[in-house]
Parts: C-alpha cells; sequence; structure tokens
C-alpha cells in the first residue's frame, strides 16, 4: 500500500479496498480464468459491496475451482446444491447458475475466437457491448458489465481527480 497517496473516494481508509484499489482495478487481465474471475465477482458482486465480493474471493475461489473455465463448466446439479449449502460463499442459486452457465459460453468463446481475451478485446466498447455480452452470458446487466470492463481492463477506470492514479494507465 502506498502510504500518503490520496486515493478515491470509494477506497476510503479500508486497506482492503486501498489494496484492490493500488493494485488491480483496472489493471489489464489477459489470462482467460483470470477473466472468467472478474466476471464471476462482478455477477456476485450485483447487489453487495465490492467490500464484502473481496472478503469472500477466497471462498469463492474454492468453491468454483479456483476459476478454472473447463472444471466450472462441468458443474451438475449435485455440485450446484452442495454450493449453495457452503456457508462461506454468497448463496444465490442465480448467481451460481449463471456462473456455470457462463463457463459453458466462454468455452464456445474461446473455440470461436481463440480466447476469452481476444472476444474481451474484439468488443466495440463504444456501441451495443451490453447486448453483446448478454448474447452470451447470464447476470450481465448494464452496470455489471460496465463494472467488468474496466475491472479487467478493457475501459479506463474513472478515478476520482485527485487520485495519484488518476490518468495514469
Amino acid at each position: 500500500m502506498k502510504k500518503n497517496f490520496k486515493r478515491c473516494s470509494w477506497c476510503l481508509d479500508d486497506p482492503i479496498l486501498i489494496d484492490y484499489h493500488d493494485n488491480e482495478w483496472g489493471k489489464k487481465i489477459i489470462d482467460d480464468n483470470k477473466l472468467f474471475e472478474r466476471m464471476t465477482l462482478e455477477v456476485f458482486q450485483a447487489g453487495l459491496s465490492w467490500k464484502i465480493i473481496l472478503l469472500k474471493r477466497e471462498a469463492l475461489r474454492r468453491a468454483f475451482s479456483q476459476f478454472d473455465i473447463d472444471k466450472v463448466s462441468k458443474y451438475n446439479e449435485k455440485k450446484i446444491e452442495k454450493l449453495l449449502q457452503d456457508k462461506n460463499i454468497i448463496r444465490n442459486k442465480r448467481k451460481i447458475m449463471a456462473t456455470v452457465y457462463n463457463a459453458k459460453s466462454i468455452k464456445q468463446i474461446q473455440k470461436e475466437f481463440g480466447s476469452f481475451y481476444n472476444f474481451i478485446q474484439n468488443l466495440d466498447i463504444s456501441n451495443n457491448t451490453v447486448k453483446e455480452l448478454k448474447k452470451y452470458f447470464k447476470f450481465m446487466g448494464n452496470e455489471t458489465v460496465k463494472c467488468f470492463l474496466i475491472g479487467c481492463g478493457r475501459v479506463e477506470p474513472e478515478h476520482d481527480k485527485h487520485c495519484f492514479l488518476y490518468n495514469k494507465r
């Protein structure tokens, strides 16, 4: 953590949010499994605070096989029911099912585009991005798509003007 730096107001003085802000938010992700993780975290964040997601991230990694796309795409009803009993994660059936569906969709995208990263890089972010992503993925509304694209570095994050990362990429 960089001491004595001004940051975006949403970090407050919270070490978890500061670490995320300084080291992850808006940094380019090129690995497909890491992109899948980012997307899944954004899906689970819907309606919750980002801090809750960061606190639950390790449990979500364990629950979703370290976000291994191949493994998660093979999850069945029995595995989903087991996840719904896991008190360490966010037990929202729609979000869990969306994660499995999204893993299957990424596998199709990998066949068509070579990688999930290639697909994300080829998105026309100025035109119908949400509509394009909704063709492939579940639980990807306007805000979730926006946060995903910022979080994975595809779209420039909007740092506060006083933030030490303002206009730095």
